[in-house]
């Protein structure tokens, strides 16, 4: 057997043409666009070139054999993007970023975001059998430009952002009737705006629908406090094993755009704050509809302001799920804040370390529940090594029993009942489950502060 070596240049062009439909290179001073067979479709315009090589894939007729009918487009150098490529895939389309790319020059509106790459021109909903893929990649752009984002998926179902980092930069924006987004593996550091946003429908089709999977969203000394994670209008997004960190508005459920209402599933994921910066609350639920409760599942929370709650929902109709978490306050932190109206709450699993002397508001829920569902939680004070719960809770119309579940599991050997603007209550008692105040006459409302340990 004779093997002949051969040089890194003639393998890149052995290679490289035949795996990728189009390769966009830098030589000798030059940018260059080739198709596999080596022929020159564009040079000396890096954003003409991307563009250019978009059209090309789009317009050559690929086999179901070749690439199963998928047009690689291979980035194998830096590129720096100076206005919008737009790609409305007639193709299948798999674009590899091998470097970095700038986009800092782009001018967005001031009101809506702008995507330096657009997946899908918003003149019609697209469906596609298999995924538009964008991969890899370090993306930066102008700190100063909050509505400049990457990528704008526009009315398209069905793409995939993976492995790519943003610096200094946002990442995706997803606008319109817009399914089945996979944002996986991605980096963002220091995002101007929302990092990831889901806005305006009618496009909800689920629990689950999108997802945002294994991504890092860091803030460091100079985010802004109106910078953010994800936000959501009104999608159903299936948030998993993502970690945010130090970014003032972490997860923001907001009102919706549209004519759906958002939903939400967080699970085993990591939200925390620091001493030093500036956070809101962790998760914020502005808006939902009992159609899908909200689910909020074995996940880690760490905060270290005394502010700041894990979740604070102030939307009525969601029912949501908390169940499974673990929960670090400090400084007088809080775990849930809600405003409810004929909601049911289930918590149940939680485990709520406190490690200040500071009492934290673990539940603080106002408004009229329909029921709520407190099992299973273990709610301990390192700094006094006890168990503790404590909040408030509204309940109306008013009854002449009032059962309030501390969540303890174990009966307080103290515990405080507070009614404020209500008659006092004829007795109260409390067992392993819950605090019972009675009434001789039902009061019109009744609003209570509480606190038990052990």
């Amino acid at each position: 057997m004779l093997i002949q070596p051969v040089g890194r240049k003639e393998f890149e062009q052995r290679t490289f043409p035949r795996e990728y439909s189009v390769i966009i290179y830098w030589e000798n001073n030059h940018y260059y666009a080739k198709d596999r067979k080596g022929n020159l479709i564009c040079v000396d315009s890096p954003t003409a070139c991307l563009q250019e090589a978009v059209d090309y894939v789009n317009n050559e007729k690929l086999g179901w054999i070749d690439n199963e009918g998928v047009g690689l487009i291979g980035v194998l150098t830096d590129i720096a993007i100076s206005k919008q490529v737009v790609i409305t895939p007639l193709n299948r389309i798999w674009i590899r970023f091998h470097g970095k790319v700038w986009i800092g020059w782009i001018n967005p509106p001031s009101s809506d975001p702008y995507g330096a790459i657009m997946i899908g021109d918003g003149s019609r909903t697209t469906w596609v059998d298999r995924p538009i893929i964008i991969e890899g990649g370090v993306f930066a752009s102008d700190p100063s430009k909050p509505n400049l984002y990457p990528f704008q998926i526009n009315r398209i179902h069905g793409v995939v952002i993976r492995e790519v980092h943003a610096a200094t930069a946002n990442l995706v924006d997803v606008v319109g009737e817009a399914t089945q987004t996979l944002i996986d593996h991605c980096q963002i550091a220091n995002p101007p705006g929302m990092a990831i946003q889901f806005r305006t429908g009618p496009y909800s089709h689920g629990p689950g629908d999108s997802h945002v999977s294994r991504v890092l969203i860091q803030g460091g000394d100079y985010i802004q406090p109106t910078s953010g994670g994800i936000a959501i209008y009104n999608n159903t997004i299936w948030i998993t094993e993502t970690w945010i960190e130090t970014i003032p508005n972490q997860i923001v459920i907001e009102n919706p755009q549209g004519i759906d209402y958002p939903q939400v599933i967080v699970e085993n994921s990591v939200l925390a704050t620091s001493e030093s910066q500036l956070v809101n609350d962790l998760i914020t639920i502005k808006s939902g509809i009992n159609v899908y409760p909200h689910i909020i599942r074995n996940n880690s929370f760490a905060i270290f302001n005394p502010t700041t709650y894990a979740i604070n929902i102030n939307a009525q109709g969601i029912d949501p799920i908390i169940e499974g978490n673990v929960v670090s306050l400090f400084n007088g932190a809080g775990f849930i804040k809600a405003n409810v109206a004929n909601d049911i709450y289930t918590v149940s699993r939680n485990k709520v370390r406190i490690f200040s002397q500071q009492k934290s508001n673990i539940l603080n829920i106002t408004g009229s529940l329909s029921d709520l569902i407190l099992e299973g939680n273990h709610f301990y004070n390192y700094y006094y090594r006890r168990l503790e719960a404590n909040g408030g809770i509204y309940s109306g119309p008013g009854s002449t029993t009032i059962n309030i579940p501390h969540g303890l599991g174990t009966t307080p050997s103290r515990y405080i009942v507070i009614p404020i603007n209500t008659p006092q209550p004829t007795s109260t008692s409390v067992d392993n489950n819950i605090i019972t105040i009675n009434y001789s006459t039902a009061p019109q409302w009744v609003y209570i502060r509480w606190y038990a340990e052990v």
